[in-house]
């Protein structure tokens, strides 16, 4: 079984809603919606997560893991994407992070989290995301380090999904993205 966890970040019928109806149409399998605060914007299409306020990316993503399955796969997306047809999982290892674009810079390398792919028991022995990381940045790369660190890899594979890559959806005021840069590189010991 696949559990679906989509993080909303605004523009109900621009993105979440085709979003979830590309999925519901390929029957990849049970979705839920981190609302993240926008109660005035979903309609009951699919499981809802409510949050009482807009949180960061990995605070909603670690909101939707506490209502998977502990034995299913685990997909986790933007709202800004679209399902092109079914994926088959069953013969993914379960000792691997899954996505579709990988990063490299400070002699490690990351799956960018627009869309990651793994074993809920993966999840179970990383543990949560690190919820310190603001906004949305550094937060996947943190998540690969961690999971690389215990044994596990990561590994871009064709998948059936399509980013379509609207960043200003997370236009922010502040530096959080430097401090974000800062908390990862000192977290895992990269002096550069």
């Amino acid at each position: 079984m696949i559990d679906i966890i989509i993080v909303g970040v605004g523009k109900w019928e621009e993105y979440t809603k085709p979003c979830i109806e590309s999925i519901q149409e390929n029957e990849v399998g049970n979705i839920m919606l981190v609302d993240n605060g926008e109660k005035d914007t979903v309609r009951p299409i699919c499981n809802v997560v409510s949050t009482e306020e807009l949180m960061c990316y990995a605070k909603a993503m670690n909101k939707g893991m506490k209502y998977s399955c502990p034995d299913d796969w685990i997909i986790i997306i933007n709202n800004d994407v679209l399902c092109t047809g079914p994926i088959d999982v069953s013969q993914r290892d379960k000792n691997t992070i899954y996505g579709a674009k990988k990063h490299e810079r400070w002699g490690r390398e990351w799956l960018d989290g627009w869309i990651f792919v793994f074993h809920r028991d993966l999840w179970n022995d990383v543990g949560e995301f690190d919820e310190g990381f603001e906004v949305a940045a550094f937060e996947d790369a943190d998540y690969c380090f961690r999971a690389q660190d215990k044994g596990y890899k990561v590994k871009v594979i064709d998948l059936p999904f399509v980013h379509l890559e609207v960043s200003d959806r997370l236009k922010v005021d502040g530096d959080w993205y430097q401090r974000n840069l800062e908390r990862l590189k000192e977290k895992h010991g990269i002096h550069s």
